[in-house]
């Protein structure tokens, strides 16, 4: 008793530095996420959008959403449909899409984002997401996108042909909310691929990627890139040739954000 005291007292003059928020979406699902005001100021603020890897949560990416913060932006990292708080079931970078753009919606009402520019960054499922997020909605107008996928019948192509571990979880998460193979629905993955959507996309692109991904191969990194500037689209690709499935070593990490950032300020 005397420990759970203790424990209260230190979380009253603790820093808040997240506070859960809950919004509508798409198919009338309550989805939520974490909301990081900058420490200065009472907004509106420029902001940036932090969408989690794979099926983990909002949460899994706090740190990345305080660095970003403490540079002055308000970051959401939202849990999409299925993660964390929210409502429904992972879809595999379909709904998740309207999820995330419903999180613009949302900070747009309530007075905190400044003007119509949100920036947006995504790591793999997420990274995926971000970029077809940037092909519906103009007001996402810089996205920093790494390891993601942008051809879902490549990516299944890939796993269900690979022996990595990784890769067989990640067929048997897949092949259920998708609903089949490529041949059996076609449309469902032509949906989740955006190379079928850059026309749309008006935002700055920074693609980001290893050359030994087991898992999104590198060639959708260099696709996505080749078809923007063939487009007319802002483009920059930065390939890691001894990184996998998202930079790892701390120098190649330190990049990342470094580039990052300086995307965010040049485009947003």
């Amino acid at each position: 008793d005397a420990l759970i005291e203790k424990a209260y007292e230190a979380m009253d003059v603790m820093e808040k530095v997240a506070e859960r928020v809950f919004y509508p979406s798409s198919g009338g699902l309550t989805v939520s996420g974490l909301l990081f005001r900058p420490p200065e100021g009472s907004g509106p603020w420029p902001t940036v959008i932090v969408n989690h890897a794979g099926f983990g949560t909002a949460g899994d990416f706090s740190e990345v959403a305080l660095m970003i913060r403490d540079r002055g932006y308000l970051v959401f990292n939202p849990d999409f449909r299925g993660s964390g708080m929210s409502q429904g079931s992972h879809e595999g970078a379909k709904g998740e899409v309207d999820d995330v753009i419903a999180a613009v919606d949302y900070l747009q009402r309530e007075g905190l984002m400044e003007g119509e520019r949100v920036g947006m960054y995504g790591q793999s499922h997420g990274a995926a997401v971000s970029v077809l997020a940037s092909s519906r909605d103009p007001r996402i107008t810089a996205v920093a996108a790494e390891a993601g996928f942008y051809d879902a019948v490549g990516l299944y192509r890939n796993i269900a042909s690979s022996t990595d571990p990784a890769a067989e979880a990640l067929r048997n998460e897949l092949l259920p909310m998708v609903g089949g193979t490529p041949e059996q629905v076609p449309q469902e993955y032509a949906v989740r691929s955006a190379l079928n959507f850059v026309d749309g996309i008006q935002a700055a692109v920074l693609i980001i990627h290893g050359e030994k991904d087991p898992l999104c191969p590198v060639d959708q990194a260099r696709r996505l890139y080749d078809s923007m500037v063939e487009k007319g689209k802002t483009a920059e690709l930065k390939i890691f040739p001894e990184e996998a499935h998202c930079v790892n070593d701390p120098a190649g990490r330190l990049e990342v954000w470094k580039l990052m950032f300086a995307w965010f300020e040049r485009y947003l």
